[in-house]
């Protein structure tokens, strides 16, 4: 189940902590165990991402057990971005089976340092 309209905002150079819960069919916390997972975030086109985090580089499977990953941005992902992104993030299981939990938009201001 894709939860849409997962908008936020970021300075840039500025970290930021992306929690997700993924849930079921049935509303219910989706067991992370095994699972790979893709974030990207894009400005118009979702195959030239301008930054991507997977399980092996940018994202924890924080609290499996209860549905929850944690993409991290650091301060050189958003450092000479400015604007309106959009972001995604998909799972895939131990089946291949590949599901987009969460997308939304991500608008970067310019620092005031």
């Amino acid at each position: 189940m894709t939860a849409t309209g997962q908008d936020f905002t970021v300075r840039q150079g500025d970290s930021k902590i992306i929690n997700i819960t993924v849930i079921d069919e049935y509303s219910q916390p989706l067991n992370l165990y095994g699972i790979t997972a893709n974030w990207i975030m894009y400005k118009r086109n979702p195959d030239n991402p301008i930054l991507q985090k997977t399980t092996v580089s940018g994202i924890t499977l924080s609290v499996p057990t209860s549905g929850i990953l944690t993409i991290r941005l650091i301060p050189s992902d958003t450092e000479i971005l400015l604007g309106r992104f959009y972001h995604e993030c998909e799972i895939t299981d131990t089946n291949g089976n590949i599901s987009t939990v969460t997308e939304g938009s991500v608008t970067i201001f310019k620092s005031k340092a």
